[in-house]
């Protein structure tokens, strides 16, 4: 802010001898007297802050599930071998029976069979000497199979070098893991899974996706033989 200064100073003016008053004026005179302001000292200014970095963060691994493992196929038996079945069995012996006989294959099949049945006629034939070295069991589409059963058609069987199970179709496919899980437990068991090829094609079936005609006859018998 600027500050002022006054310099005063009198001006007398007089008058003449003529006796008339005189006067004095006082003038005053101000002289802005200029001063200099400081210049203002502006704050320092902060460096820009970079933002925070996160950390670099690792994926985590990840892992692959192992493949299924499974059994190493069995080695070719060959020789003689009986299949005992069911009606799906009879269809292919009414179908396509060279499927099997022509392997030297018998087939044993009727209506309705039972589990428990198969395992009568295996442990006579056993009984008797004549339980051939490759044994087929084509049962499981008439009643529900139970661990224990597979067991006893193991024992049945014994002395066997081969015995072939089929899982099944129909209604009573709950009985196919009991049977994979049985050929799991024995080294001479195979297993024909007549199931996931038979689901492929369901023109083989009739109705009751049980039964088969020639095509299905023909497959059912080649993997049955196949595993032999």
């Amino acid at each position: 802010m600027a500050a002022l200064a006054a310099v005063s100073f009198l001006a007398a003016v007089s008058c003449d001898g003529s006796g008339g008053r005189s006067a004095t004026r006082r003038i005053s005179t101000t002289v802005a007297s200029a001063t200099t302001v400081a210049p203002s000292t502006a704050a320092p200014t902060a460096p820009p802050t970079a933002p925070p970095t996160a950390p670099p963060t690792t994926p985590a691994p990840t892992t692959t599930a192992p493949p299924p493992t499974t059994r190493a196929p069995l080695p070719k038996i060959g020789g003689a071998g009986v299949a005992i079945g069911d009606s799906v069995l009879e269809d292919v012996q009414l179908y396509a029976p060279a499927t099997l006989t022509s392997r030297n294959i018998a087939i044993n099949a009727a209506v309705g069979r039972q589990w428990a049945a198969g395992v009568s006629i295996l442990a006579s034939l056993r009984a008797s000497g004549k339980l051939p070295p490759v044994v087929i069991v084509a049962l499981g589409s008439n009643g529900q199979v139970k661990a224990a059963q597979f067991d006893q058609m193991m024992q049945a069987c014994a002395g066997a070098k081969r015995v072939i199970f089929m899982t099944v179709t129909g209604p009573l496919i709950g009985n196919n893991p009991v049977i994979s899980a049985g050929v799991a437990r024995y080294p001479t068991a195979a297993l024909a899974d007549w199931y996931t090829l038979g689901t492929a094609h369901p023109d083989w079936f009739a109705a009751d996706h049980v039964h088969i005609g020639p095509a299905g006859a023909t497959a059912l018998g080649n993997l049955l033989a196949s595993m032999n």
